[in-house]
């Protein structure tokens, strides 16, 4: 019992530092909820995740004198483990698109621009994996095993996008990248997915249709169904591999992850 209130003692202090750091920024700044320019919303949003890394830094210092580290190996930068988190990647978005007629859909707005394509293709990813990837499976780390400490991560991070839809996909997404963290000791792989990712999610947006399901894409029903299937069985594959890859999870295993793989304490 002392173990679970503590774990959560941990997902609400990172809760608390979020909201703390968005309401700080949105007063600091100038409004947080609809930024006027593309550069104004890079501002506002580097600063809230850049305040976040570092209060969780500073926090996991103070609570507990034996850190993680995040980790840094070489082998997140292995082609074959990015093609196969992409369309895993993409696959789950395939199989939750109907959600979108079921759920309230997205309707926050982004003012475009070259800083808004910044901020979420590149600078957006790297912070969220630092904070979501790196730091908080490493806090968490202390408090339960590496399987619970990734869905924990990816339950903060659905939450942190607050939308309903965006938050399924989130957490869905976050329990790839933090097993793909995991699986190469190395938080560069993570990164690398989330630009790729934000990318296309981006992309979707800006030909306009950002407000049409993916059905509605797809001229040809039948096109659709045979893509929905394909994915599906994408998705049933790299779901069985990943709960029995986490299955094994235990602290040997990681500590052997940790010891290949360079960290780094940020």
């Amino acid at each position: 019992m002392k173990r679970l209130l503590q774990i959560i003692g941990v997902l609400l202090m990172v809760a608390v530092i979020y909201l703390i750091c968005s309401l700080s920024a949105g007063w600091i700044l100038g409004g947080y909820d609809a930024p006027s320019t593309d550069l104004r919303f890079l501002v506002v949003n580097v600063s809230v995740v850049a305040a976040v890394l570092v209060c969780l830094t500073i926090v996991e210092r103070l609570l507990w004198t034996s850190r993680e580290g995040i980790l840094l190996s070489a082998r997140g930068f292995d082609p074959v483990a990015l093609l196969w988190g992409l369309l895993l990647l993409v696959s789950v978005y395939v199989v939750t698109s109907p959600l979108e007629s079921l759920l309230s859909p997205d309707n926050r707005s982004f003012p475009e621009g070259g800083w808004t394509l910044v901020m979420t293709v590149f600078i957006a990813p790297l912070f969220e994996e630092l904070i979501f990837r790196g730091r908080l499976i490493s806090m968490l780390r202390h408090l339960c095993s590496p399987a619970a400490a990734i869905v924990l991560s990816a339950a903060m991070f659905a939450v942190a996008h607050g939308n309903v839809i965006v938050a399924i996909d989130a957490f869905i997404a976050g329990v790839i990248l933090g097993y793909f963290y995991y699986l190469k000791g190395s938080i560069f792989l993570p990164i690398i997915l989330h630009c790729f990712n934000n990318a296309i999610a981006y992309a979707m947006m800006q030909i306009s249709y950002h407000d049409m399901s993916l059905q509605e894409l797809i001229v040809s029903s039948s096109s659709f169904y045979i893509i929905y299937a394909v994915a599906i069985l994408i998705v049933v594959a790299g779901a069985g591999h990943l709960i029995r890859t986490m299955y094994r999870i235990d602290n040997h295993a990681f500590e052997y992850y940790k010891a290949q793989a360079p960290s780094a304490d940020i």
